[in-house]
């Protein structure tokens, strides 16, 4: 990875950042950036995050594991770095979802939703553009934009996760 290479990089994860926080704002109904939990859903998200901090802990030992066998990875190194913290976000979210502590409070579902499907969509578009660029693999690596497709996915996963228990959620009312 070259320099610009890098500097594009880190200038994406702060675009991120401010992106996500303006995101949060919007789908929160009263526009502020802490989003409210009950007690209820307050424990469930420790949890969550003690499964994610554990996936994470988890899969790192396990690629320490296969790079001190000089296991070659088919992925570069700065995805090799980003892919378990998206596996621990999943673990976290998919946790949070079945124990109905997602959505907080004062989150309009309607807008999240929105804004999970566009992101999901961008993702899915910076990687379908890369792999047509034939940017996705080089040299037989999976490179940065995997990353793209990987999120894509957790959004797509997660939108799933969310209305199939939103679904038995309503089944269970109605009995």
């Amino acid at each position: 990875m070259n320099n610009s290479q890098g500097s594009g990089i880190a200038l994406g994860l702060f675009t991120g950042i401010i992106i996500v926080i303006v995101l949060i704002k919007i789908w929160n109904k009263d526009g502020k950036l802490k989003t409210q939990y009950d007690e209820m859903q307050e424990k469930a998200r420790g949890k969550a995050y003690k499964y994610a901090f554990w996936t994470l802990v988890i899969i790192e030992a396990l690629i320490i594991v296969l790079k001190s066998f000089e296991i070659k990875l088919p992925v570069d190194d700065i995805t090799l770095l980003i892919i378990p913290v998206l596996i621990s976000v999943l673990v976290q979210a998919s946790y949070s979802i079945w124990n109905d502590a997602y959505v907080g409070l004062n989150t309009n579902t309607k807008r999240f939703g929105i804004i999970a499907i566009v992101i999901a969509g961008l993702n899915f578009a910076v990687a379908l553009i890369a792999i047509l660029d034939g940017r996705m693999v080089k040299d037989g690596m999976f490179e940065f934009p995997l990353t793209n497709l990987i999120c894509g996915l957790i959004f797509v996963i997660i939108g799933i996760e969310s209305v199939i228990k939103n679904h038995l959620k309503d089944s269970n009312e109605e009995d």
